[in-house]
């Protein structure tokens, strides 16, 4: 039976906090992990926190046998040991978000201090992960996931989880910064004039079949199914260029009665589920259902929520953060949560990035159940 194990305070503890997210919200996903690295002390290894919004957390687990305090740590580093040696092992066998956890181990196995290990139904249990104490100075953890650490005292030893610190790095999605790429207006003007291109080489080689028949060419009309079948090659290569996608994605937005803005973040999917929309800002703040506004931006449409007030469900949704004025510079991050999956265990999604109307990112990607947190893409804003 689980239990409350204990109470922390934000006097005590500070969180260890990535990408403007406190590691210990994702413990359903750490503990699907662990369950799967480790068994069931892998399983029972993080309590399961309550946060109450006022800087308390409640911490529950359930309780074993007591046992010495220096049993449990010897437990915890051999289980601690066994769960990285395991995730060296079975990287191949796990999911895409499993895989996305994994460098994220040495910041939930960080505890500030040993008295925060307990006694298990099935071995250690630690309350308290993802935290460190208040005198402690804090990792720290740069936009580009690279960990800052201070600089090292001369007399001071190094941590002694330095090493896995440094082996597992933090990989953020792929940055995509691009060179402001066609539009859709440029992309249309560059089809059209394809094809007059196309029309005129049709036209000229239909009347000088003659001139090819005098050059003592055997089959003039050669040349023009060749000429004919490369410049449709062309033009069909062209069309599945254009972002269809996109276009798609911002007619929803403008049927909402949301478009608009020098910055547009925009997803899209097609089904019931409820999927919800995160933007982390380069200041490491996130903008989302439960925080509509920041630096500018505003989530302008949630769509699918089941909550008093809310528009019906609609099999077409489409959710939106946008900057009506210009955006902070920096580096963004966006994430697709499928908050209510209602309708299907999977929901497939596109992301689409205008900036000054210009498609700056196209992304699709596939949301689950047991998938709580999908990174999709970065995009940087110029300053």
């Amino acid at each position: 039976m689980t239990v409350l194990l204990c109470t922390t305070t934000s006097s005590e503890l500070s969180p260890v906090v990535f990408r403007g997210q406190r590691v210990m919200e994702l413990w359903p996903e750490f503990s699907g992990l662990l369950r799967k690295l480790g068994g069931e002390s892998g399983g029972g290894l993080l309590a399961e926190p309550e946060a109450h919004g006022n800087g308390r957390v409640d911490w529950y687990g359930t309780v074993g046998a007591d046992i010495p305090q220096e049993d449990r740590v010897k437990h915890f580093h051999a289980l601690r040991a066994a769960i990285e040696a395991a995730a060296d092992q079975q990287g191949n066998a796990l999911s895409s978000s499993e895989k996305a956890l994994l460098p994220l181990l040495p910041y939930i196995f960080t505890i500030p201090g040993e008295e925060y290990i307990r006694s298990g139904a099935s071995g250690p249990i630690l309350v308290g992960w993802g935290h460190h104490a208040v005198t402690d100075k804090l990792t720290r953890v740069d936009i580009t996931g690279a960990v800052k650490q201070p600089a090292p005292s001369v007399s001071a030893p190094a941590p002694a989880d330095e090493a896995a610190h440094t082996r597992m790095a933090i990989h953020p999605p792929p940055l995509v910064v691009e060179q402001r790429p066609a539009g859709a207006w440029q992309a249309w003007l560059v089809l059209l004039v394809m094809l007059a291109g196309l029309a005129l080489l049709i036209w000229l080689i239909s009347h000088l079949g003659g001139l090819f028949a005098s050059g003592g060419c055997s089959h003039p009309l050669l040349l023009f199914w060749v000429f004919l079948l490369a410049s449709l090659t062309v033009l069909a290569w062209l069309v599945t260029r254009l972002p269809w996608r996109a276009w798609s994605a911002l007619r929803r937005v403008r049927k909402v009665g949301a478009s608009g803005g020098i910055l547009q973040v925009i997803l899209a999917w097609n089904d019931l589920n409820d999927l919800d929309l995160h933007v982390i800002c380069p200041d490491g703040q996130r903008i989302y259902f439960n925080r509509r506004e920041h630096g500018g931006g505003v989530l302008r449409h949630d769509a699918n929520a089941r909550r008093k007030g809310a528009l019906p469900p609609t099999n077409h949704p489409v959710e939106t953060v946008a900057w009506v004025t210009a955006p902070p510079p920096g580096l963004y991050t966006v994430i697709v949560d499928p908050f209510a999956m209602h309708a299907a265990p999977t929901s497939h999604f596109s992301v689409t990035v205008c900036y000054h109307g210009t498609v700056l990112v196209t992304r699709k990607g596939s949301a689950s159940v047991n998938n709580r947190i999908v990174p999709v893409c970065n995009f940087g804003i110029p300053a």
